[in-house]
């Protein structure tokens, strides 16, 4: 979702341009007629779908626990925050499954927009390692003069991308031979960072 940053206003999150997309949306899904309609952090668009299939609802986290959390959902207008309320709120009261991965955002959906606890549950993140090496087997298996570190994000300020640059540069002066794979947005250019786009 993108915000203005001088009005603090959604951008194009007037209640009936959101009708309208969501609109727009319903017709397509209801042209392929899916078994399921898997919806990602668009809770704009989920509250004011329209489909006969079930629906996923996923998010990493509701709009009540970002507000002011992050400088885009602060200082935001009474209309902007009662309108993000109601569209997390319909969004999550539409899905037959609210999945999140933490427990911070589901305990969220279930406190702030009182989700059916049936409909929540918590599937972290995770490398999806099965089964996940030891401590030792991990520590056994590296190499000591190399280190390659993958990093993945959209909003490098926001994810901290610099704590990253940072560790390379700290492993150098240490004499390892380290080097950072970066997908997502890199605003800088390094002579040890490869950056694979976005």
């Amino acid at each position: 979702m993108v915000f203005s940053t001088d009005k603090r206003v959604r951008v194009g999150n007037l209640r009936p341009e959101l009708m309208y997309k969501a609109w727009t949306v319903s017709r397509r899904i209801r042209a392929v007629n899916p078994d399921a309609v898997f919806i990602a952090g668009t809770d704009d668009i989920g509250a004011f779908l329209s489909v006969d299939a079930p629906i996923i609802h996923h998010s990493d986290a509701t709009f009540a626990v970002m507000r002011n959390y992050y400088p885009g959902f602060s200082g935001l207008s009474r209309y902007g925050v009662r309108l993000a309320n109601q569209c997390a709120q319909r969004s999550i009261s539409k899905a037959n499954l609210n999945i999140y991965p933490s427990h911070w955002a589901a305990d969220s959906a279930l406190r702030d927009y009182h989700a059916d606890p049936a409909s929540v549950h918590v599937v972290p993140y995770g490398s999806n390692i099965d089964p996940a090496p030891t401590t030792e087997q991990a520590f056994a298996a590296r190499n000591r003069d190399r280190c390659k570190l993958l990093y993945i994000g959209g909003v490098w300020a926001r994810k901290r991308g610099d704590i990253a640059v940072q560790i390379i540069e700290t492993l150098v002066e240490r004499g390892i031979d380290a080097h950072l794979d970066v997908i997502g947005r890199w605003p800088v250019d390094h002579p040890r960072v490869h950056r694979w786009g976005f």
